[in-house]
């Protein structure tokens, strides 16, 4: 599942809007050294129907506890899955306080790996990647950056708009930063803009 952010003025903004400038090597090179941890942290959101297909990702932020976009709430009897075959139960999801496109699954037994959060915004142009599960595979990497934060006047919210390519089944993933050789997770992807896809994500706190 991932949500088209439809909006006549963003389509406009994008079509003459840069896409990516060049990112140093460096940071491309320390980015992809902690592609293992980052990705180790994202699961595929399933249903426990096995009539019912739909997926959507997560990411696991503490023992028990992991983060998705609202709108994956909408599969039944979700559980958490690891592409080693390990499934978790969702026991309770709860949406954001906030109304944004955000909710928390508390999940027993899911005890990680986990990651961490920053309190230091995202910069522009800074580079960003995205891990999910497109489509319903995974879990895939895809580098970008940051370009800016777009308002969306049908809710009156912000979200974050990157150059890192997302499908459907994106929802829930992971937008993340790599400083000092650390990933830590700043947004939540809960939808996507132009084409090709662009992420837009629910930033964090």
């Amino acid at each position: 599942m991932l949500k088209l952010l439809t909006t006549a003025y963003l389509a406009l903004f994008l079509a003459f809007s840069p896409v990516a400038a060049n990112s140093s090597e460096d940071a491309l090179v320390q980015a992809l050294s902690t592609t293992s941890m980052a990705r180790a942290a994202v699961v595929k959101v399933v249903s426990q129907d096995p009539s019912n297909d739909s997926s959507c990702s997560a990411v696991v932020i503490s023992a028990g506890k992991a983060l998705t976009a609202a709108h994956c709430l909408a599969i039944p009897d979700m559980a958490l899955k690891y592409d080693d075959g390990r499934i978790f139960p969702v026991l309770v999801a709860l949406p954001d306080v906030m109304g944004r496109d955000l909710a928390t699954l508390f999940v027993p037994g899911l005890l990680g790996p986990t990651v961490l959060t920053t309190d230091r915004p995202i910069e522009q142009d800074e580079l960003v990647y995205a891990v999910g599960y497109p489509y319903g595979f995974g879990n895939v990497l895809t580098i970008g950056q940051f370009q800016f934060r777009i308002h969306n006047p049908l809710e009156d919210k912000y979200y974050l708009l990157s150059t890192v390519m997302v499908g459907p089944g994106n929802s829930g993933g992971a937008l993340y930063v790599v400083r000092d050789g650390i990933p830590y997770l700043v947004g939540i992807v809960v939808a996507y803009a132009g084409s090709p896809h662009l992420a837009v994500a629910v930033e964090l706190p």
